[in-house]
C-alpha cells in the first residue's frame, strides 16, 4: 500500500470521557451495580419460570467473578467466553448465553448515556473544536476508534468536517417497526455488504481529499449486522442537526420492534424489526467486549475482516496520535507494534494525562514514541484556530471538578 504523510488519531475510552462516556472501571461499577448477586439470582428464577435460565453452578461462578474487585467487566466477559469453548465444560452453551446477555447489558448501559447526553456534550465541545485544525493538517486525516460511542461523528458534524466510515450512502436498508396503535416508525441505514467488506470496497476519502476517514474497530452503538450477520449497516442520522445520530439511536432502541399477537419479540442482544413486506428481521448488535476479540476460535458479530482493514489502512498514516488508550488489547497492540517497526519514519504520540512510561512491549521503539501528559480536551484545544475564551476555560474547569460526582451518580443508578 502506498505511503503518505497522513496523520491519524487512535481513540480509546479516554478520548470520550470528558464528553460524558465512562472509562472501563466506571462502566464496571454500573455493570456490577445491575448484576448484584441478589438480582442475578432473582433474574434466574424468573428465567426458569419462563422455561430458560441457567444452572446454579453457572450463576454462582458468575457471581464469584462479579464479586472480585480486581476484575473489570471485560475480564468477566472474557471468562464467560473462555468457559463457553472448553470441550469438557458441561454448561458451555449456558456460559455462551450468559456472555451474550452481559454484552447486551454493556450496550444498554452505554446507549441511554450516549443518547441522553446531548446538552452535556454541547457544553463540553469548545476544546474539541480543535478537531477542525487537526483535520486540516492532512488530506484526508484518519481516525481509528475502539469506542462504541458516536463522539467522533458528532464532533465532525459540529466542526463541519466531512466524515466517511466505509458505509455506502447509496446502499440503504429501511428498518420498520409495527407497534400496534402507533404510527409506523422507520429508519434508514447505510450498508457495508459482505462482498464490499471482503474486497475492501469502502466508502472513504481518497488521498488528497479533505475529510476524516473513520474505522470503528470494536463495533458501535449504531452499527448492526443483518442478513444472518453477513452484512453490516450503520444508522443514518434522522436529520443534519447535531443530535440527528442520537435520535436515530433512540428510535431503533425504543420504537423499532416486531409485535405479534403475543407482544413484542425479545431476542438477546438483537433488535427485531420488519422489512418492507412486514416480515420479521433482526439487527444484531456489534459491540465487541471481553478477552477474545477477533479470536477466530470464538464467534462474534463483527467480521474478522474489520481487524484486517485496520491492519491495512493504518499504513496510510505516518504519525499516529493515540488518545485515551491504555494499551490493553493484545490484538490492537500487535498491529501498532508491527506498523511502527516497519519504518523509522513512523511515529506515535501517546496522549494520556497520567502516563509516565512507554508501554513495555513498545519500549524498543522508544525513539519513535513521544508522551504528552494531556487530556483529550487539552490535546484538541491546542489545534483551535483561536484560543478558548476565559468563560469557556472556566466552564471546562468546572466540568472537570464535577466529573467525579457525575461518575459516582452513574455507578449508583441501579
Amino acid at each position: 500500500m502506498p505511503q503518505s504523510k497522513s496523520i491519524g488519531l487512535f481513540l480509546g475510552a479516554g478520548a470520550s470521557f470528558e464528553l460524558g462516556m465512562p472509562l472501563v472501571w466506571g462502566l464496571t461499577g454500573e455493570f456490577k451495580g445491575y448484576f448484584t448477586p441478589e438480582h442475578l439470582r432473582e433474574l434466574n428464577a424468573g428465567w426458569r419460570q419462563q422455561g430458560g435460565g441457567y444452572d446454579n453452578s453457572v450463576i454462582e461462578t458468575t457471581i464469584a467473578l462479579l464479586n472480585r474487585d480486581d476484575l473489570h467487566y471485560e475480564n468477566i466477559l472474557g471468562y464467560l467466553e473462555t468457559a463457553s469453548r472448553r470441550p469438557q465444560e458441561p454448561f458451555a452453551e449456558q456460559y455462551g448465553a450468559m456472555y451474550q446477555r452481559m454484552v447486551e447489558l454493556v450496550y444498554l448501559l452505554l446507549y441511554p448515556r450516549q443518547a441522553g447526553s446531548l446538552p452535556y456534550i454541547q457544553r463540553g465541545l469548545p476544546p474539541f473544536e480543535g478537531l477542525a485544525g487537526f483535520a486540516s493538517k492532512s488530506s484526508p486525516a484518519w481516525a481509528f476508534s475502539l469506542n462504541h460511542d458516536l463522539m467522533i461523528r458528532l464532533l465532525a458534524t459540529h466542526c463541519r468536517i466531512p466524515l466517511r466510515d466505509g458505509f455506502w450512502p447509496d446502499k440503504t436498508l429501511t428498518v420498520f417497526g409495527n407497534q400496534p396503535g402507533v404510527p409506523r416508525a422507520s429508519l434508514l441505514a447505510d450498508i457495508l455488504s459482505e462482498d464490499d467488506l471482503n474486497h475492501g470496497n469502502l466508502h472513504l476519502f481518497r488521498p488528497g481529499e479533505f475529510g476524516i476517514n473513520l474505522l470503528r474497530i470494536h463495533g458501535a452503538l449504531d452499527i448492526f449486522a443483518f442478513r444472518d450477520g453477513l452484512d453490516l449497516c450503520r444508522l443514518r442520522p434522522v436529520d443534519s442537526e447535531l443530535g440527528g445520530p442520537l435520535t436515530a439511536l433512540r428510535i431503533v432502541n425504543e420504537e423499532i420492534g416486531y409485535w405479534d399477537h403475543a407482544g413484542k419479540a425479545r431476542v438477546i442482544n438483537e433488535i427485531t424489526y420488519t422489512d418492507e413486506s412486514g416480515q420479521e428481521q433482526f439487527l444484531q448488535r456489534t459491540l465487541l467486549a471481553g478477552a477474545q476479540k477477533f479470536n477466530k476460535r470464538f464467534s462474534q458479530r463483527l467480521p474478522q475482516k474489520v481487524l484486517d482493514l485496520f491492519r491495512s489502512h493504518i499504513n496510510y498514516v505516518q504519525k499516529l496520535y493515540v488518545v485515551g488508550y491504555s494499551f490493553g488489547d493484545a490484538h490492537i497492540d500487535l498491529v501498532l507494534r508491527n506498523w511502527l517497526e516497519f519504518s523509522g519514519e513512523r511515529s506515535i504520540v501517546i496522549v494520556d494525562p497520567g502516563r509516565k512510561n512507554i508501554p513495555a512491549h513498545l519500549a524498543h521503539l522508544a525513539l519513535q514514541i513521544e508522551i504528552k501528559n494531556q487530556t483529550a480536551g487539552q490535546f484538541f484545544a491546542d489545534y483551535r484556530e483561536e484560543p478558548m475564551t476565559p468563560f469557556q476555560k472556566l466552564e471546562q474547569e468546572d466540568r472537570a471538578a464535577r466529573r467525579p460526582a457525575f461518575e459516582e451518580l452513574a455507578v449508583k443508578k441501579w
